[in-house]
C-alpha cells in the first residue's frame, strides 16, 4: 500500500496494526507534504516520486 500525500494518512494506522516481524512504509510516489505522520512503529521507510516525461511535480513543503 502506498502513502502518496496527507490525505491518505489513514493508511498508515491500518498497516500498524497487522502483526508482523519487520515493518515498513512505502511514500511512493511522494507528491505532498505527509504533515500529521507520527514516524515511530515502522523498521523502514521507503520514499520515492515519478520520474519520466508525464511525472506528476512533487511538493515536499520544504522550498525548492
Amino acid at each position: 500500500m502506498s502513502v502518496e500525500s496527507a490525505k491518505e494518512l489513514d493508511r498508515v494506522d491500518g498497516l500498524r496494526r497487522i502483526p508482523v516481524a519487520v515493518t515498513f512504509l512505502s511514500y511512493e510516489p511522494l507528491l505532498g507534504p505527509l504533515h500529521g505522520l507520527e514516524p515511530s512503529g515502522g523498521d523502514w521507510v521507503i520514499a520515492g516520486g515519478e520520474s519520466g516525461p508525464v511525472r506528476r511535480p512533487r511538493d515536499s513543503g520544504l522550498g525548492p
